[in-house]
């Protein structure tokens, strides 16, 4: 519904911000991350996420797309709600957070407040394969850029990879470009 606001800053605080955008103040919720990023005064644009609840409107602000987009993958968890997505966000950050679920860290996650062992668990689960897959999109296209730059056509380079992981999902970059070679 917003998906960004651009204006001037009127207060910050750690887990706040006022933003006037054309004579009105959104009160924004924001991780500590995106306050951290902000400045203290001038103009600022934030990626939002609105929060519709019973007693009323939240709104969430984002001082990039990723953090956004993790927010929301975090809400899609069952038993995570928005001020435990935006805890997980100003605690551990993007990246701590992605190597904690790829590594299981369930230790870490459940440090975080608001978040359990069974709720840090269930975010193991629900996220895991997410971030795997990010990774294993990248080492595919690693992969292809490798062999093209190695004389492959981008066709061949393609179907060479596709072969390739169809039997061994698991292979890294290198791997795969070792067995292209070898199959050429």
């Amino acid at each position: 519904m917003i998906d960004r606001i651009k204006g001037e800053i009127i207060q910050k605080t750690p887990v706040s911000v006022i933003v006037d955008c054309n004579g009105i103040g959104f009160n924004i919720l924001i991780p500590f991350s995106t306050y951290e990023k902000m400045p203290q005064t001038g103009v600022v644009e934030i990626y939002t996420q609105l929060i519709v609840k019973q007693d009323g409107f939240e709104l969430y602000g984002f001082i990039t797309e990723d953090e956004r987009e993790l927010f929301r993958m975090l809400r899609k968890v069952s038993a995570v709600g928005p001020k435990t997505a935006l805890s997980v966000l100003s605690t551990l950050g993007i990246d701590a957070f992605k190597d904690a679920v790829k590594g299981k860290d369930i230790k870490l996650l459940s440090s975080v407040k608001g978040v359990g062992r069974k709720t840090a668990e269930r975010i193991v689960v629900d996220l895991k394969d997410i971030f795997g897959e990010e990774e294993m999109k990248a080492s595919r296209m690693e992969a292809v850029d490798g062999l093209i730059a190695l004389g492959f056509s981008q066709k061949d380079a393609f179907s060479s990879v596709i072969k390739i992981l169809k039997e061994d999902s698991k292979l890294s970059t290198e791997e795969i470009i070792r067995e292209a070679l070898r199959r050429r």
